[in-house]
């Protein structure tokens, strides 16, 4: 019974030892969502339960439980920093397995390039594409091949909250990917194209989901399905897009307006007007959402509003409101610029002169056959996927509308050669028709509005709020390589906010003198440009008396920081002496706040000690800061303490 005891009390101490023998795979997506095989022995496995934890270095991997064992733990990656990590896992909270290492790698991390096209209504057929690593390009190469298996190479697309349709599980699967596809502009051996339909609940309302396909601004993440080779897209920088507000985003999904009823009402006021359409927010659920109705001139109050009908009562007409003027015969109004494509056109053309017989002597039906004409709702690029058309042209027109007052730039982006014109209303009614605003005559990358400089930019505009200016653009592809070719139009918005999508600023620093180390410091009191609160303390003395001031009896001060004139209770002293990395660390203390929340500067000379200090308003509202002189050398010293100024 003894020898019993003991062989059972040898086979519960081999059962339950924790160990990790192997990890697959060992190189992973930084965008995370790779799964991960875990072997060894001792793991928890309660399938409902499961107290398993895993880290590889700081990055959570969650355990899918019900592919979890004793022996065996899966688990999905969340996204992490490039280089190898030290795995572990911890059972119960309290023992703990090492494992070297894990390594997340930009060769294994597939990206996402663009969403074709940026914009669109509901229903919208997009097309995501980007760079696959070499597992991903074998093996969804492979099913790709094979027909409807691509749902176990794709695993999900998702627009904002709800998921984009690849038809994964039905006769369309095979449709879901393609690799290495024939798409020129983005010039990438190792592409995919992924195809997805957004959802467009108007004629299915009872399966409605709560603020489905309302419009907004959305990013997208791409699924390589949680396999050994997949993992989430790691989006690439240029891809994004940018409000004016410096909002990020991959899509913008916009309502559409079918009718308006009645198309007649009151200057009075007082008409009830329905539209109906799709895109249009639920504002019954109470999420938020918010919509504004105009007409002419006069906001429409909104009384109701669902997916596809919107009720709004009509306000008094102002007495000076006047219908937008034309320009050049043309209204602006609604979304979207005209473009017309004429094949094999580039020769009739040749050169800038040639241009101005586009939509003039040449024509779409005098045009080769496949010369087309289309309405782009998402952004002025020609179409990406004009293949097969070597030599071609394209004009297109649209307005746009300032939507701040200020001085505005235009920008090409141009392959091979091309023109922008403008034609607008100045202040006093005198009409400006067709300046010639850019004239590109050598080629830029896609995407590329910076590398020509000048001769990609107009000059600066100066526009109203709400001011139309059309825009029309002409160019041609001399190039008979039949996959050549774009033409893109970009604006310079001014905005004193800085952003994401802001242009870059350039600092030039020139140090001249002995060969001796020297180190240039550049301070930011905040990196967001957002609206701030800037404070500046000073403190002075004269001459006679300045060595007193910062030398061998520096000053103390104390900082007593409010909010709405609520002093904080979180006083603290500083010296005259002290830096301004101190400072800023006591300051952010004292608010609970980040450090790098709080900015600080110090400047200092023979008489004068001057401190700024800046905040994001957002974050610190009310802001306020008192100085008191606490401890001086000689209290007969002409100090003066200014008062703080408000922000």
């Amino acid at each position: 019974m003894l020898f019993l005891a003991c062989l059972l009390a040898l086979w519960c101490q081999t059962v339950n030892s924790l160990e990790i023998t192997s990890v697959s795979p060992r190189r992973i997506s930084v965008g995370g969502s790779t799964r991960l095989e875990i072997r060894g022995s001792g793991f928890a496995g309660d399938r409902l339960q499961g107290q398993n934890s895993v880290f590889i270095g700081a990055f959570e991997c969650s355990v899918i439980d019900h592919y979890t064992t004793d022996t065996l733990i899966t688990c999905e990656t969340s996204p992490g920093d490039l280089g190898s990590h030290q795995l572990s896992v911890v059972v119960n909270g309290q023992d703990e397995a090492l494992y070297c290492c894990v390594e997340y790698n930009e060769a294994y991390s597939p990206t996402l390039t663009a969403v074709v096209p940026a914009a669109g209504p509901p229903g919208t057929a997009v097309k995501l594409i980007g760079t696959a690593p070499w597992t991903i390009r074998r093996d969804c190469d492979q099913e790709a091949a094979a027909g409807p298996n691509d749902e176990s190479c794709v695993g999900e697309v998702v627009f904002g909250d709800y998921l984009c349709d690849t038809g994964a599980g039905t006769d369309d699967a095979s449709s879901i990917i393609d690799i290495r596809p024939d798409l020129p502009r983005y010039n990438d051996w190792n592409q995919y194209s992924v195809r997805c339909t957004l959802p467009d609940p108007s004629n299915e309302a009872e399966t409605m989901m709560p603020g489905l396909a309302t419009a907004s601004n959305l990013n997208v993440s791409l699924h390589f399905e949680a396999s050994l080779r997949g993992g989430m897209t790691v989006v690439e920088l240029d891809a994004y897009k940018g409000t004016r507000e410096g909002d990020s985003y991959l899509f913008q999904l916009y309502a559409v307006v079918d009718s308006v009823s009645p198309s007649l009402g009151s200057v009075a006021g007082g008409t009830e007007v329905t539209l109906q359409g799709r895109g249009f927010p639920d504002l019954s659920l109470g999420l938020g959402d918010t919509v504004d109705v105009d007409v002419a001139g006069s906001r429409c109050n909104v009384l109701s509003s669902n997916f596809t009908h919107l009720t709004c009562e009509t306000g008094p007409q102002p007495e000076d409101y006047a219908p937008p003027p034309a320009i050049e015969g043309v209204w602006p109004g609604m979304r979207g610029l005209e473009m017309e494509i004429y094949k094999d056109a580039e020769d009739e053309v040749s050169g800038f002169n040639g241009l101005s017989k586009l939509n003039n002597t040449i024509t779409i039906n005098n045009s080769a056959d496949g010369s087309f004409r289309l309405i782009e709702t998402a952004q002025w690029d020609t179409p990406y996927n004009l293949t097969g058309t070597g030599r071609w042209c394209s004009k297109s027109k649209a307005f746009f509308i300032a939507p701040t007052p200020g001085y505005y730039r235009f920008a090409t982006s141009i392959n091979e050669y091309g023109t922008l014109h403008g034609s607008w209303l100045l202040e006093n009614g005198t009409a400006m028709s067709k300046q010639l605003l850019i004239s590109q005559g050598r080629t830029s990358r896609i995407d590329d509005f910076w590398s020509l400089k000048e001769e990609q930019w107009s000059p600066s505009l100066h526009l109203m709020a709400g001011q139309p200016i059309l825009l029309e653009g002409a160019h041609c592809v001399r190039d008979a390589d039949k996959n050549r070719g774009h033409f893109q139009v970009a604006v310079r918005i001014p905005n004193s906010v800085g952003s994401a999508q802001s242009l870059p600023e350039i600092q030039k620093l020139s140090v001249s003198g002995d060969n001796q180390q020297r180190e240039q410091v550049i301070s930011y009191l905040s990196g967001t440009g957002t609206d701030d609160i800037v404070l500046n303390m000073t403190v002075t003395t004269d001459l006679e008396h300045a060595w007193m001031l910062v030398q061998e009896y520096p000053t103390t001060l104390t900082f007593k920081p409010s909010i709405n004139g609520t002093n904080l209770g979180k006083g603290f002293n500083v010296s005259v002496i002290e830096s301004e990395q101190s400072v800023r660390l006591q300051l952010a203390q004292a608010l609970d706040a980040s450090p790098s929340e709080v900015g600080v500067l110090r400047w200092a000379n023979e008489t004068t000690v001057i401190y700024q200090i800046g905040l994001e308003s957002a974050k610190f509202p009310g802001f306020g800061l008192n100085v008191e002189i606490v401890d001086r050398a000689n209290p007969e010293l002409p100090f003066t303490l200014p008062p703080v100024p408000s922000a």
